[in-house]
C-alpha cells in the first residue's frame, strides 16, 4: 500500500472512534497534513508515545520484506473519547 501512495503523491487517513491511522507520501502537502494532525492532537493533550510518526514503512510483499522511504505514517492507537468527530472534520478539510 505504501509504494503506490508514494508514487502517486497521495495519502489516506482513517479516523475511527478509538484510533487514527494515516499514511501519505512525504510531499509538501503530506508533511503539512501530518503537522496539522500533530498540532491538533497536541492542542487536545494527546502527545508523546500516544502519537507514533514514522518516516519509513516496512512490510511484506509476498514473502519478501520491503522498506519504503518517502512516506510518512501516523498512528494514534487510542484516541480520547469524543475527539474523533473533530479530528474527522479536520482531515476532511484537508482534501
Amino acid at each position: 500500500m505504501a509504494q503506490p501512495l508514494k508514487d502517486s503523491g497521495k495519502g489516506v487517513v482513517f479516523v475511527a472512534p478509538t484510533f487514527l491511522f494515516g499514511i501519505m507520501a512525504s510531499t509538501e502537502a503530506g508533511t503539512a497534513a501530518v503537522a496539522a494532525i500533530q498540532a491538533f492532537l497536541t492542542a487536545e493533550g494527546v502527545t508523546g508515545k500516544a502519537v507514533m510518526v514514522r518516516n519509513q514503512v516496512a512490510g511484506k510483499v509476498g514473502k519478501k520484506k520491503v522498506k519504503v522511504a518517502g512516506v510518512t505514517q501516523i498512528v494514534v492507537p487510542s484516541l480520547p473519547k469524543g475527539l474523533s468527530t473533530r479530528l474527522h472534520a479536520l482531515v476532511e478539510a484537508m482534501e
